[in-house]
């Protein structure tokens, strides 16, 4: 019991050893090689292979029919005018999206398996056997996972293009002869949707989880069927292969969200800084530059907005302001 140099330097070596023995399984981790399943005494990877590829297809359907449907509706919820019927949308939207997936996922098996009989419930075929089947077994598991994520999106959008709709730039568009329509989408949409994309990014992380339950209850032999699976056999190397994929799937699709959110602010910035450069260059009245600067330019449109905003001016005038406006978007 007493603390003597042989002890020391054996606890030492017991450290050292527990931290290179720990170095090399991340690095093996990293390449591949998982560990081996208590369970099914096989290599993880190879068990996951297949397992990770349908829970791949029932996230890409997922997140297809939430951005197909989530977009329009968000955009007709945003452009109602009527207050019973915004009040109307809003209220179903809101008990849309409190509904769990797994819930919804009971409901379409009963009422489309049972009912219907549009699908057999439990009859899984795998991609490898036939990919329409597959994808046709998947369609309603993915609209289950979709549909609260929808509500949400639908929310979203609603909001940020109210906001939108009640600034400045979107009054300056009508006096230019926009109607309604053409505001919304040419100009106050594309100010909307970078909120919007940041949430979808979280959206597809949130996906994977939810797959978690719709899995059981459609019997599909995916990722988070097999996760817990192994957690009720205690088989810990499956276990901790599946908890690292999802996380570092987290991780790198909220990072593209952001990576897509600061490229479109960094756009638009250098081609406002573009447009001041060219009032400068061209003397203009900063009552003017100010006019131009607080509109919602874009690539596709500013040379159109300029022209409308500033028609009194000379063609010297209008070709130094152009000559600003790529002096200061290729300013990085």
């Amino acid at each position: 019991g007493c603390i003597t140099e042989q002890n020391i330097c054996l606890s030492c070596l017991c450290c050292i050893y527990g931290i290179i023995h720990n170095c090399c399984r991340i690095t093996a981790f990293l390449t591949g090689d998982m560990g081996t399943s208590y369970s099914y005494h096989m290599p993880v990877g190879e068990m996951l292979s297949e397992k990770l590829t349908i829970t791949a297809i029932l996230t890409i359907l997922s997140f297809a029919f939430t951005v197909i449907l989530s977009i329009p509706l968000g955009i007709l919820a945003g452009s109602v005018r009527s207050k019973s019927l915004d009040w109307l949308i809003t209220a179903f939207d809101q008990v849309v999206m409190s509904i769990p997936s797994f819930f919804i996922g009971i409901l379409a098996c009963f009422l489309f398996g049972i009912v219907f009989r549009l699908f057999t419930p439990g009859n899984f075929v795998s991609y490898t056997q036939d990919w329409g089947a597959c994808i046709a077994y998947l369609l309603f598991p993915a609209l289950s996972i979709a549909i609260p994520r929808i509500a949400m999106t639908v929310k979203m959008l609603r909001s940020a293009l109210l906001a939108e709709m009640n600034k400045d730039y979107v009054r300056t568009s009508y006096s230019r002869g926009n109607d309604r329509r053409a505001t919304l989408y040419l100009h106050v949409l594309r100010n909307a949707l970078p909120p919007v994309v940041s949430f979808l990014a979280m959206t597809v992380a949130d996906i994977v989880a939810g797959s978690v339950v719709i899995e059981q209850v459609f019997a599909i032999p995916g990722l988070g069927r097999l996760l817990l699976t192994s957690i009720s056999n205690r088989d810990y190397p499956v276990v901790q292969a599946i908890v690292v994929l999802v996380a570092f799937w987290v991780v790198l699709v909220n990072l593209l969200g952001d990576l897509l959110k600061v490229n479109y602010y960094e756009s638009c910035f250098s081609l406002q800084r573009g447009i001041g450069i060219g009032f400068h260059v061209a003397k203009i009245d900063e009552q003017m530059v100010r006019r131009v600067l607080a509109f919602p330019w874009s690539e596709k449109h500013y040379s159109e907005a300029v022209w409308g905003a500033c028609d009194h001016l000379s063609a010297l005038a209008k070709r130094e302001i152009t000559l600003g406006i790529i002096q200061g978007s290729s300013v990085q």
